[in-house]
C-alpha cells in the first residue's frame, strides 16, 4: 500500500478520462457489494422492531438497535487503528461477518418461538440478540469509516469527482432499501420469519465473500500507524473541535436524526394508520404492520437512490453549506407531512413521507461525504468523528423514541423539527461564512 503523501491531484481541466471510468469502476464495485450485504441489514433494522414484537419481544427490536449504534459510536474512536493495519479489501469482508452475525441472532429468537427455558430462556435471548448488535456496530465503525477511507483514496487523482464518486456510492448502495424490502415483503407474505432471517443471513454470507473480489486502492498515507491507541482517540477528540470540523456537526447530528426516523418511528405511523379488526390477533396484526411497513420502506428505498443520482453532481457544482441548508428544508417537509400522518392515520400519507425522509437520508450522506472528502483530503480520521457523531445521535434518540412509547407520538416530531431547526440555522450561518471565505478548505487543523 504505497504512501500518496506527495500525490498531487490534478485539477478540473486535467482529468484523465481514463483514470475517472477506473475510479468509477472500483466505486460501482464496492456500492454493489454493499448493495448486497445492506439489502439483508437495512431489511432486518427496519423491520426487527415490528418482527420481533410479533415473537413476544416489544421492546427487544429497538433495545438491539440502541445497543447496535451505543457501540457504533464507542468503536469510531479508535477503529483507525486497525484500519491502518489492513488492507481496505479485508476490513470489509472482517465487519461484513458483523452485520451477519444481527440477522442470524434472529434465527435464534425465531427458532425458540413456543419455548421460554433453557438456551430459550428470555435472558438467553436477549443475550444473543444484544451479542449480535454489539458485533454488529463495532463491525460498523470500521466498515464505515473504511468506505470513506476507500473512495477518498480513490477521489485523489479526480478531487472535482468526488461528489460524483460518492454520488454513485449512494445511489446504488441505497438501493438495498428497495431490494431488501421487496424480498421482505415476499418473504413474509409466504413464508414465516425463521424462513426471513435465513435468507437474509445468507445475503449477508454472500456479501462477505464477493469483498474477496474488490479492487485494491493505494492508501494515503497513515502517520499514526504507529501512535498508541489512546493518544489516536485523542487526536479523534482534537479532531471534533477542530475550527473546520464545527462547519458539519449539526449536519452529521441531522443524519443520525434522519436513520432513527426511518428505523423506529416511521414503524408507528404505519401502524397508527392499520385499522385493527376487533378479532384479530397480536401476530397477525403485527405480521400485517410489518407487511404494510416493507412496502413503504420500498418507496422510501426508491427516493434513495433519486438522491444519490442528484445529490452527487450537485456536490461538485454548488456550495455544499448551501445545500445542506437546503437539505433541512426537505427534513421539515418530512416532519410537516409527519404530523399529517398522525393526525389522519392515512396510509397512502405513510408513503409520501417516507419518500420524503428517504431523499433525505441518502441527500445527506451524499452531501457530508462530499463535503468531508473535499475539507480534509486524504485524512481518514475525519470519518471516525462523522460515524461517532451520526451512531451516537441515532443512540440518543433510539432511548428518545424508547422513552416516549407510552407518550404521545407528536412530542418526538416536535424534538425532531427542533433539532432541524437548529441545524438550518447552522447551516446557514456558515455557509455564508465559507461563501465569504475562499480559504475555509486551507485552514490549518489543530490536531
Amino acid at each position: 500500500m504505497s504512501s500518496e503523501e506527495n500525490h498531487t491531484p490534478l485539477v478540473d481541466a486535467e482529468v484523465d478520462p481514463v483514470v475517472y471510468k477506473a475510479g468509477r469502476i472500483k466505486v460501482v464495485v464496492l456500492a454493489l457489494t454493499f448493495l448486497l450485504l445492506f439489502s439483508a441489514f437495512n431489511s432486518a433494522q427496519n423491520l426487527v422492531g415490528s418482527l420481533y414484537k410479533g415473537q413476544g419481544y416489544n421492546n427487544l427490536g429497538l433495545i438491539s438497535l440502541l445497543v447496535l449504534y451505543a457501540i457504533f459510536a464507542i468503536s469510531c474512536l479508535f477503529a483507525n487503528y486497525f484500519i491502518s493495519r489492513m488492507e481496505y479489501k479485508y476490513i470489509f469482508i472482517f465487519s461484513s461477518l458483523g452485520y451477519v452475525s444481527y440477522t442470524a441472532a434472529g434465527i435464534w429468537v425465531c427458532a425458540c418461538d413456543g419455548s421460554d427455558s433453557g438456551a430459550c430462556a428470555e435472558g438467553v435471548i436477549y443475550f444473543i440478540v444484544l451479542l449480535g448488535a454489539s458485533l454488529c456496530g463495532f463491525s460498523a465503525s470500521l466498515i464505515w469509516i473504511a468506505q470513506g477511507g476507500y473512495i477518498d483514496s480513490i477521489g485523489q487523482d479526480t478531487p472535482s469527482k468526488k461528489g460524483t464518486f460518492s454520488g454513485i456510492f449512494w445511489a446504488i448502495m441505497q438501493g438495498s432499501q428497495i431490494i431488501g424490502n421487496i424480498l421482505g415483503t415476499f418473504i413474509l407474505q409466504y413464508l414465516k420469519n425463521m424462513q426471513y432471517f435465513l435468507i437474509m443471513t445468507g445475503l449477508g454470507i454472500a456479501a462477505s465473500l464477493l469483498f474477496f473480489f474488490l479492487p485494491s486502492v493505494k492508501k494515503v498515507e497513515n502517520k499514526d500507524v504507529n501512535v498508541p491507541i489512546t493518544i489516536q482517540i485523542k487526536n479523534v477528540f482534537k479532531l471534533m473541535v477542530d475550527v473546520k470540523t464545527r462547519y458539519v456537526l449539526f449536519v452529521m447530528m441531522l443524519a443520525g436524526i434522519i436513520v432513527t426516523f426511518y428505523s423506529g418511528f416511521l414503524s408507528t405511523l404505519v401502524s397508527n394508520s392499520i385499522a385493527r379488526e376487533p378479532d384479530q390477533s397480536d401476530d397477525d396484526f403485527n405480521n400485517l404492520v410489518s407487511k404494510k411497513l416493507s412496502f413503504t420502506l420500498i418507496c422510501l428505498g426508491c427516493f434513495e437512490v433519486l438522491s444519490g443520482l442528484i445529490s452527487g453532481r450537485l456536490g461538485d457544482k454548488f456550495n455544499v453549506f448551501k445545500l445542506a441548508t437546503f437539505g433541512t428544508l426537505i427534513c421539515f417537509l418530512g416532519v410537516l407531512l409527519s404530523f399529517l400522518g398522525l393526525f389522519t392515520d392515512n396510509y397512502f400519507v405513510c408513503f409520501i413521507i417516507a419518500s420524503v425522509w428517504g431523499f433525505s437520508d441518502c441527500y445527506f450522506q451524499t452531501v457530508i461525504q462530499t463535503l468531508l472528502n473535499k475539507l480534509f483530503p486524504g485524512k481518514i480520521e475525519i470519518f471516525q468523528v462523522f460515524r461517532f457523531i451520526l451512531s451516537i445521535t441515532v443512540a440518543i434518540f433510539q432511548v428518545i423514541n424508547i422513552l416516549l412509547q407510552d407518550s404521545p407520538s407528536y412530542i418526538f416530531l416536535m424534538i425532531t423539527m427542533f433539532c432541524i431547526m437548529v441545524t438550518n440555522f447552522a447551516c446557514a450561518q456558515l455557509g455564508n461564512k465559507a461563501g465569504n471565505n475562499d480559504n475555509v478548505s486551507s485552514q490549518s487543523s489543530q490536531n
